[in-house]
């Protein structure tokens, strides 16, 4: 799906509901498994889009609710350029973008770059696996906290 321009953009918000483009439970299903690489149920979509809860880590995390509707006999929508922007944003994406940074340097100035990934968020087993791909080695995370925590 292309990106919408901020000038088609306002457009589509003067568009009724019905002429937006939106994607059913299994087209979004379709679309996180091409950002993300995992293909979530149907079920758990449908779970989520009607629960309050939300986990962090979880593929669902953050996802944003379907279109209102009244129609009980219409399919359950979502506005693709809302799951265009989450899924932009998403957990998973910002998790794999700080372990490609992790893997992009150097073990000598790795310090500095681990120290901004737990900043941000991310454990230490992703560091350690961020580090075993770079290094061509197993780590544990054990490892990564010894290594690279402040004492």
């Amino acid at each position: 799906m292309m990106p919408v321009t901020a000038v088609h953009r306002q457009h589509l918000e003067d568009l009724p509901v019905s002429d937006r483009p939106t994607l059913t439970y299994d087209q979004l299903a379709d679309r996180i498994e091409q950002e993300l690489g995992v293909r979530p149920a149907t079920s758990s979509l449908r779970a989520v889009a009607h629960s309050r809860r939300r986990r962090r880590t979880a593929v669902t995390a953050g996802m944003p609710p379907p279109e209102p509707t009244r129609d009980t006999r219409r399919r359950t929508v979502f506005d693709a350029d809302a799951i265009d922007t989450w899924l932009a944003q998403h957990p998973h994406v910002q998790i794999r973008r700080l372990q490609q940074r992790i893997t992009a340097t150097p073990l000598a100035r790795r310090t500095a770059v681990v120290a901004a990934a737990r900043e941000a968020g991310l454990s230490w087993q992703h560091i350690a696996d961020a580090c075993a791909a770079a290094d061509g080695r197993s780590y544990t995370k054990q490892w990564a906290q010894q290594r690279f925590s402040k004492s």
